[in-house]
Parts: C-alpha cells; sequence; structure tokens
C-alpha cells in the first residue's frame, strides 16, 4: 500500500471535513482510499482524488448508518415517506455515483 508524507497528509487533511477527520473510522477510510487510488494516474491531482474517495466513503458509510442505500429518490410530508434509489447505472458497476464526491472522482477520470 502507498504511503502519504507528512505534507501529504497534511494537503489531504485540508480536503476533509472536521467530523470526518474525528471520526474514530478516519484511518479506515484513509486505508481503503489508498487502495482504490493510483498516484501514478492522478499525478498532480493525486491527494485532491483521494480526498474525494475518502469523502466517498464516509458518506456512504454514514448513510448506511442512517439505514439508507442510496440517494434520496423522493420525499413526502404527509403520513412522512422517504425513498432512496440506488443511484446506479447500468453502465455504471461501481458505488461512486452515489454520492457527489464520487460523481467528482468519477469526473476526474474522464
Amino acid at each position: 500500500m502507498q504511503e502519504l508524507s507528512p505534507e501529504e497528509l497534511e494537503e489531504l487533511k485540508s480536503y476533509i471535513e472536521d467530523d470526518i477527520l474525528n471520526d474514530k473510522r478516519f484511518n479506515f477510510w484513509l486505508k481503503g482510499s489508498l487502495l482504490r487510488v493510483g498516484r501514478c494516474y492522478f499525478g498532480k491531482a493525486y491527494i485532491y482524488a483521494l480526498s474525494l474517495m475518502l469523502n466517498h466513503k464516509a458518506f456512504m458509510a454514514n448513510l448506511a448508518a442512517e439505514g439508507a442505500n442510496g440517494p434520496i429518490t423522493s420525499k413526502r410530508e404527509g403520513d412522512i415517506s422517504v425513498s432512496f434509489g440506488n443511484g446506479t447505472k447500468a453502465s455504471d458497476a461501481s458505488d461512486l455515483s452515489l454520492s457527489p464526491f464520487g460523481n467528482e472522482f468519477l469526473g476526474l477520470l474522464e
């Protein structure tokens, strides 16, 4: 697994909200993100891409903790109803399209 220099770690943290930085799962999300984001592929955008992946992982974990399995697709107030979609397209086998961070990461791949 790739390692981050102290300078890279500080830059990465500048892209991450405090609630995620202070979450006990931060290192878990970081290790998972390091496995999914290639330094040689993103070059100068590597730390930014890594931050998007880490934010995506945190976003998805928090959605799951709330009982959601995807983005909200509809709401209703009378008798309270919320529907969640999976957000995937037939051509997209990953979970990246399920968060704004994942979608921005996908944009970097284009």
